[in-house]
């Protein structure tokens, strides 16, 4: 994992809690909303999504699916932590791992409380569909490889999954979009609070003592 700062820890941990804040506070007032969707900009993604909707969006959307929930989202899990392992060492590998957990736990939470039913009008497996497991999964891997590649086409390439992913639990009819925006906003704040917490610090320069 990148070493990091202090300045670098602080500004990582205060994005991660004001993230966690704001998910939070959203699933609160998204449990006070009435109807289905309930938000405006839901039902005019929804209708924008059904009149572009074609095989050749719905097929990658539905790999991605299978991709990121279990037991797609497990071989996943495993295949990189190995990676991140071999290529950046055990801490990254631990760092991803620990976050991963997190996302998973915080958004089972947050599910039971909002029990916002999603556009099918059922609940998934008696949870809500706010927030989209699988865009903040996507944001956990994404944040993760963003914070530690060195290439910035890496990093580029790593948080471009993150929209990729939200749009396509729209296109199969899983989520509504606020769903996956709070998602997406609660993997990375979780992604971010654990490589403030895991990083290594910065070497620090020593100033030369005179001779």
């Amino acid at each position: 994992m990148i070493p990091l700062g202090r300045r670098g820890r602080c500004a990582l941990a205060i994005a991660g809690a004001a993230g966690l804040a704001a998910v939070t506070a959203s699933a609160v007032a998204v449990r006070g909303l009435h109807g289905v969707p309930g938000l405006a900009v839901d039902a005019d993604w929804a209708r924008l999504v059904a009149e572009h909707r074609a095989p050749g969006v719905v097929l990658p959307s539905e790999v991605l699916a299978a991709l990121g929930g279990a037991p797609g989202s497990l071989v996943v899990a495993a295949a990189m932590t190995a990676a991140l392992w071999w290529r950046r060492g055990r801490r990254t590998a631990l760092g991803f791992a620990v976050a991963a957990a997190l996302d998973e736990v915080l958004i089972t939470a947050l599910k039971l409380l909002d029990q916002r039913p999603g556009p099918s009008g059922a609940l998934f497996e008696d949870r809500g569909s706010f927030p989209s497991g699988h865009t903040g999964y996507a944001a956990v891997v994404a944040v993760v490889l963003a914070l530690t590649a060195r290439r910035p086409a890496t990093r580029v390439a790593a948080l471009a999954l993150i929209p990729v992913m939200a749009v396509s639990r729209t296109v199969v009819d899983a989520h509504w979009l606020t769903d996956t925006i709070a998602g997406a906003a609660c993997g990375a704040a979780v992604a971010a609070l654990t490589v403030a917490v895991l990083a290594p610090p910065a070497a620090t320069a020593h100033p030369r003592m005179p001779e």
